[in-house]
């Protein structure tokens, strides 16, 4: 069966962007090796699956959304070498590097990645009005999201916490909810960055699509604080 025009130019589109990722994922590797605060190549490997997915049912220029999505934790890795807290804007000289290297975009594309990666970690906690961006900076804001909820999202915090040497709970400390959140920032504990951050992200997400994914995961996030404070309670008490 021979495969019409239209169906030859998006399997070329797709199994280009699939080979670009594939180079960009043997440079950027050895960048993340030895990460442990939960912002490692898996991390960015999921949330390119999960940007593409979205992107699916969304729309938005494909090629755009996965190549931002899986460079967008770029500051990260700059961050832990200078041993500073590095924001996203910081790394687009790098990223633009690395597209060159993996074998190089139209200045357009490159352009259009750049405007993703600077913008994705923008939230709008606690404002009646979401932040306006392109879909393409939209999808991937969700998909980096999205993986900080739900049963990875709790994994990664809890990684990232010992890895920082941050409590799992204070019992004492007031969890006020309604500070603002900001990465530059650790919180005093797990449980504070839970209701902080955690609890407050499907009022962020910009697609449909996201927020019927982040339904189930906030769910499993609910339950976990309801079965956290009733053992954490109960461990408290005398016998």
């Amino acid at each position: 069966m021979k495969m019409n025009s239209r169906n030859s130019k998006i399997g070329e589109k797709e199994a280009f962007l699939l080979a670009f990722l594939g180079r960009l994922r043997e440079i950027v590797a050895p960048m993340f090796e030895g990460e442990h605060s939960g912002h490692d190549i898996y991390h960015l490997d999921r949330v390119c699956r999960l940007a593409l997915h979205l992107q699916e049912h969304e729309g938005g220029e494909r090629l755009v959304i996965g190549v931002a999505a899986f460079l967008h934790d770029i500051h990260r890795a700059i961050g832990k070498e200078d041993g500073r807290f590095v924001s996203p804007v910081e790394s687009l000289a790098k990223v633009s590097e690395i597209i060159a290297q993996a074998g190089g975009l139209p200045n357009v594309t490159v352009k259009r990645i750049l405007l993703c990666i600077e913008h994705h970690e923008e939230y709008s906690f606690g404002t009646k009005v979401k932040l306006k961006y392109d879909r393409e900076t939209q999808i991937v804001q969700d998909a980096d999201n999205l993986d900080a909820i739900g049963a990875v999202g709790l994994g990664r915090t809890f990684k990232y916490a010992g890895n920082r040497g941050i409590a799992m709970h204070l019992p004492d400390l007031e969890i006020d909810a309604d500070v603002p959140y900001t990465d530059a920032e650790d919180g005093d504990s797990v449980i504070q960055h839970i209701h902080r951050k955690m609890l407050r992200i499907p009022e962020t997400l910009n697609t449909d699509r996201a927020q019927y994914l982040a339904d189930r995961k906030m769910e499993l996030v609910r339950r976990f604080l309801r079965e956290f404070d009733r053992e954490w309670d109960l461990g408290s008490q005398p016998e």
